[in-house]
């Protein structure tokens, strides 16, 4: 029986061929299966970065993501950035929008002029949204007022980067906030000018892992834990150095899975890639292994109808469900049609074997 085939449809299943091929030796990479453009969240008047999800005791799937407006640019996010609630009937999307979660609250508060980096968990019957604040001195940047990468407001924003927790019964919120961060820098060492990025492991008792970036100095990153026996605190720092894989990274993401500790991480000093997504496993989520090629999410990523380059996969968030990573989240950005979007982007999982 002859069957009809387009080139384009070639062309795919060749492409398709040459990323299992490569992926075989690299165990998340392999797991990627093709996405779809209609998946993740997007707003058109927004700059959309960094997104978490969970599903609801209402069934649905509820993402925590950050927003800043598009009529001031990308690098607005550290002044301007607030943190945004989706939600959506199906885990891989697309996301609606629903409410703004956390927004500015005033000079005064250690968080009042920003949040970002959102990262939400459950334990009981309490959400736990762990996240980025800061907060700087005079009024907030507007498209006739917009910072530069050397304005005075923009390092003052840096400098008091800190984790904070919000709680609530209900991702709908109302969302309790804290006056206090619960993770801030230590003096003199390596972590002394922000800490920021949480990426928590719940434990079924309510103790938490806190993977976190800590930075020496601007553009200096680098990966450490600290730990509570309880999620509301206090969290300590189980050692003075950051994690040996973690040096030079940022965007920690980690999950248990089939036995393990996974991680993933943004190569920020560009150690195995172009500024790429890597992966890396443990038996006890603090000595961390490498794989050979560790890379795990390129910016060729893989769609329904082929591949595309991608300007930025950074930001990963695995949602599993019933003890299974399902899909991996990240956010990215491209050109079209001369403009540049930015949004988060959802790939489906394969399972474990």
């Amino acid at each position: 029986m002859k069957k009809n085939l387009t080139l384009q449809g070639i062309l795919i299943g060749i492409l398709t061929l040459v990323l299992t091929t490569e992926a075989e030796a690299q165990t998340f990479r392999n797991r990627l299966l093709p996405t779809n453009k209609e998946y993740g969240f997007c707003m058109e008047d927004y700059w959309v970065w960094g997104s978490s999800v969970i599903k609801g005791e209402d069934g649905k799937y509820h993402m925590f993501a950050s927003r800043w407006p598009k009529k001031i640019n990308f690098n607005h996010w550290l002044t301007n950035s607030e943190i945004v609630h989706c939600i959506s009937e199906k885990p891989e999307g697309p996301y609606t929008f629903s409410d703004v979660a956390l927004p500015p609250r005033g000079e005064e508060y250690w968080d009042g002029k920003m949040t970002h980096n959102p990262a939400i968990r459950k334990h009981g019957d309490t959400f736990l949204l762990f996240y980025t604040g800061t907060t700087y001195k005079g009024d907030m940047p507007d498209e006739d007022h917009q910072i530069t990468p050397e304005s005075p407001k923009k390092l003052d924003a840096h400098q008091h980067e800190r984790i904070g927790l919000a709680t609530s019964k209900s991702p709908y919120g109302p969302w309790e906030r804290r006056d206090e961060p619960i993770l801030d820098v230590v003096p003199d060492s390596w972590e002394q000018y922000l800490v920021s990025n949480a990426a928590p492991f719940v434990f079924e008792d309510g103790r938490v892992m806190l993977y976190y970036k800590g930075v020496e100095r601007l553009r200096k990153h680098a990966i450490s834990i600290a730990f509570a026996d309880h999620w509301n605190g206090p969290y300590k720092r189980i050692s003075d150095k950051p994690i040996d894989v973690g040096v030079g990274a940022e965007d920690p993401n980690i999950w248990y899975e089939n036995g393990k500790f996974h991680a993933l991480m943004l190569d920020h000093d560009r150690k195995y890639s172009n500024k790429e997504i890597y992966y890396a496993t443990s038996d006890d989520g603090l000595k961390w292994e490498l794989e050979d090629d560790p890379v795990a999410v390129t910016k060729d990523i893989l769609f329904q109808n082929g591949i595309r380059r991608m300007k930025s996969t950074e930001r990963p968030w695995v949602l599993v469900e019933d003890s299974i990573a399902t899909f991996v989240f990240f956010a990215t950005g491209a050109d079209i049609d001369g403009m540049r979007y930015t949004w988060n982007m959802c790939i489906p999982l394969k399972k474990i074997e």
